[in-house]
């Protein structure tokens, strides 16, 4: 298993194109952000906000990549099926459930190098930008969240890619869902502005709890810095409207209760995923 984690990996980052196009999308936020959205998004606020809105915009872009990494990863799977490649492996001494113990490692250990490369480079925009790095601690927790929220986002992938055959499926399939990401998960437009149903729609989908997650580590220092001027009343309020914190009714959202739903993700798609594997194995 740990060699073919091995070599997907190692496939992977020999090709630069799939490595760049990885990081393509964080990379146009930040770029749209940094000439048109950060203002608009600012909106009325003081000047002062902008630490924490850029916070917010990092976070969201962090768990992007935490989603994209693992499927780029995935087109490797795909691509060895199409080119019998899969096969070769089945029929030499490699048991079926360590190829795809390969292939679902390689996909986290990629998915969780994209993420770590976008928490860097986010951090040297923040900075540049006026804010501060993270402290050690809470960079630690966010870390963690990283590979946590990663695995979730690798156990939903596989149990859906696990049904699609071609290249050209597999292609359409990540070029729409690569599209919808930065929607589910609240990063183009607060999750405030969007209608009430949308709003708890997103709350289904577990990648909405992996990025509430990062917000609340990323935005702890830059909302402490603004309490006193604007008021407890705007954090709470901003809290909720930028997607920071969730509610289900009169129920908060904790993050142990974000943990809980993404830990549920990886025992419950990774297991329907085995069951479906032993299936067809019979």
């Amino acid at each position: 298993m740990l060699n073919i984690a091995k070599r997907n990996v190692l496939l992977f980052f020999r090709d630069k194109a799939a490595v760049f196009f990885s990081l393509l999308s964080s990379i146009i936020v930040i770029v749209l952000y940094a000439l048109f959205l950060g203002k608009m998004l600012l909106g009325d606020f003081p000047e002062t906000m902008e630490f924490a809105v850029n916070s917010w915009l990092i976070a969201g872009l962090i768990s992007i990549s935490a989603f994209t990494g693992p499927l780029s990863a995935y087109d490797i799977m795909i691509a060895d099926k199409n080119n019998n490649i899969y096969k070769s492996f089945i029929a030499a001494p490699v048991k079926k459930s360590q190829l795809t113990g390969g292939y679902i490692l390689s996909s986290l250990i990629i998915g969780v190098s994209i993420s770590l490369v976008t928490l860097v480079i986010g951090e040297l925009y923040i900075v540049i930008n006026g804010g501060s790095f993270l402290p050690l601690v809470t960079l630690l927790k966010i870390i963690g969240f990283i590979i946590i929220g990663t695995t979730a986002n690798s156990a939903l992938l596989f149990a859906i890619i696990s049904f699609i055959k071609t290249q050209t499926a597999f292609s359409a399939f990540s070029s729409i869902a690569a599209t919808l990401i930065g929607f589910l998960m609240g990063i183009y437009v607060p999750l405030g502005v969007l209608p009430n149903y949308i709003q708890t729609a997103l709350k289904f989908y577990p990648g909405t709890y992996m990025v509430g997650l990062l917000r609340n580590e990323f935005m702890r220092v830059p909302f402490g810095n603004v309490e006193e001027e604007v008021g407890i009343d705007t954090i709470n309020e901003l809290r909720e409207f930028l997607g920071v914190n969730y509610k289900w009714g009169s129920f908060d959202v904790t993050a142990y209760v974000a943990l809980g739903v993404l830990l549920l993700t990886i025992v419950v798609f990774y297991g329907l995923s085995i069951v479906k594997i032993n299936i067809k194995t019979k």
